[in-house]
């Protein structure tokens, strides 16, 4: 008896082991997850942290998608935490806000996390990391470090040093709209350009932030993932504000769900005609 009569003789035995691998090669694989390429444009990922000095790293850095999320509660985690500690409002805000509103876990297709606060309490946290002060809090993890950019509407990132995803932290100012109401304010920028409600500017594709302080204090708790974090009073509004009718399923982007499917796929079309031609040819 041959290897091919041999295997013809267990067919089921050898589909369930085909199952079995392309289940587990698609979660293998599927895994993975590779991050943004490194842009002019865009504040660059990955970092090499040497000191107190950041050099940056061309090309792309790869990690398990698992581990992204992880990274991702832990740094989020820490920067509810910092802001806490400082004794200053911090909220969770875009698509962050949308994942606690909506599920209250992160979305697994995400590559970073977004937090909101008042512009004036910027000073607040760079006094605090300066002085080392942040770094002696409870709950520090030593992987964590702080980066600030000439940026009024994104000038801060908290980091992780071992992935290094990070959390955006948008800052706001107090305005007046047309309406005589007190808002949280960003002036036209491209951070908003996908904001559902934001006001537009006819010659880019910048967008302005206006939000009513009455609509959004007091700030109310609300989960994610393992922890507790702030959210805006009214959040449905908020979040009706930023992304529109909340009751059309959110875009799904590639996740490792997605990737598992697609490998199943490939190695189901791939592997079951070869399999059959190998029971044919034996038999």
């Amino acid at each position: 008896m041959n290897i091919f009569e041999l295997l013809a003789s267990h067919k089921r035995k050898v589909l369930a082991l085909w199952v079995i691998l392309a289940l587990y090669t698609a979660y293998t694989v599927g895994d993975y997850y590779i991050t943004y390429s490194i842009k002019e444009h865009h504040p660059p990922i990955p970092y090499e942290f040497s000191g107190n000095g950041i050099t940056v790293i061309p090309g792309h850095h790869m990690m398990l998608h698992s581990e992204v999320l992880k990274r991702i509660e832990m740094i989020t985690e820490l920067t509810v935490g910092i802001c806490k500690h400082l004794g200053i409002d911090c909220w969770l805000e875009s698509g962050t806000l949308l994942a606690a509103w909506r599920s209250g876990r992160i979305f697994d297709w995400e590559k970073d996390a977004d937090i909101g606060l008042r512009y004036e309490d910027l000073n607040v946290i760079r006094t605090a990391w300066e002085s080392g002060d942040l770094e002696k809090m409870e709950g520090w993890n030593e992987n964590a470090t702080l980066l600030f950019f000439d940026n009024k509407d994104l000038p801060l990132r908290v980091i992780d040093k071992v992935t290094h995803v990070y959390v955006d932290c948008f800052t706001f100012l107090t305005k007046k709209n047309d309406k005589g109401e007190d808002c949280l304010f960003q002036d036209y920028t491209v951070l908003w350009r996908s904001c559902y409600a934001c006001t537009p500017r006819e010659k880019d594709s910048r967008k302005a932030y206006w939000i009513p302080i009455k609509e959004h204090y007091p700030l109310k708790p609300c989960s994610l993932n393992t922890f507790e974090a702030m959210c805006p009073a009214n959040t449905h509004e908020h979040l009706v504000y930023l992304f529109g009718d909340l009751s059309v399923p959110f875009t799904m982007r590639a996740s490792t769900r997605v990737m598992m499917h697609l490998w199943l796929t490939i190695l189901f079309v791939i592997g079951l005609p070869l399999l059959h031609r190998l029971f044919k040819a034996s038999s």
